[in-house]
């Protein structure tokens, strides 16, 4: 369950960056001047993910008991990249 919640974050970061970024393109010059306003508007959409994303370290940090230590592994790993990647403006790279 942990594992599908920090993919699901992660494509859900994907396609808001990929959103942002394609809003950034069609703006005009005065537009991209306030975008970062433009951006806050997107706020919402990464607190709730980052949210899920802690909740996903959370549940990865309980079965850490288990035997299954690749996949809890993997679980950590994805979900500290879905947290990471929330405070990472994935846009400006794109543009």
């Amino acid at each position: 369950m942990s594992l599908s919640i920090s993919i699901l974050v992660i494509i859900c970061l994907l396609i808001l960056n990929y959103k942002i970024a394609q809003q950034y393109i069609l703006a005009d010059g005065k537009t991209r001047a306030l975008f970062g306003l433009i951006e806050l508007s997107y706020l919402s959409y990464e607190i709730i993910l980052f949210a899920f994303g802690i909740l996903s370290f959370l549940i990865a940090a309980f079965r850490l008991r288990n035997n299954w230590v690749l996949i809890t592994n993997l679980t950590f790993f994805l979900s500290l990249i879905s947290i990471a990647l929330i405070f990472i403006p994935l846009w400006r790279l794109w543009i």
